[in-house]
């Protein structure tokens, strides 16, 4: 009779172990399609990315809408990588007027601000970029644009 119980407990034991790991560890499928979601959700914004990086016509206005289309996805952290990558991409630096250049420091400058208010960080990145946004422009309405 002892035997029965111990057998019993353990086979009930190593049951919840099996239903604590399902638990634990969700599907891989289910893991490959989170993966697969999130890769496609990164390449949208690489893509949106890269095209108001070489828009012309109203480049602040591109960048404050690119940065706003994002942050009401709650994805700043990853613009903010993809802004910082760029930042010392020379081919970026090469290809940019005065204007973009001044664009692109204002957008950057911008999603520091935002994250800093999200983290309760300090300011002081997003008022260095935002200065280099006003010394690159060579208009100064850059100085008036509203955060």
């Amino acid at each position: 009779m002892k035997t029965g119980k111990a057998t019993s407990l353990f086979t009930n034991g190593i049951a919840v172990l099996i239903i604590c790991a399902a638990i634990a560890n969700p599907m891989p499928e289910l893991r490959a399609e989170q993966n697969r979601e999130e890769a496609a959700v990164i390449e949208k914004m690489r893509k949106d990315f890269t095209k108001v990086l070489r828009e012309k016509k109203k480049p602040a206005e591109k960048h404050r809408e690119l940065i706003l289309k994002w942050q009401k996805q709650r994805r700043l952290a990853t613009l903010l990588t993809l802004y910082e990558t760029a930042k010392d991409n020379s081919q970026r630096q090469q290809s940019a007027s005065p204007a973009m250049d001044a664009a692109f420091y204002y957008g950057l400058g911008y999603v520091h601000a935002l994250e800093a208010t999200k983290t309760d960080a300090t300011f002081d990145t997003a008022l260095h970029e935002l200065q280099r946004t006003i010394e690159n422009a060579t208009q100064r309405f850059w100085a008036r644009f509203k955060l």
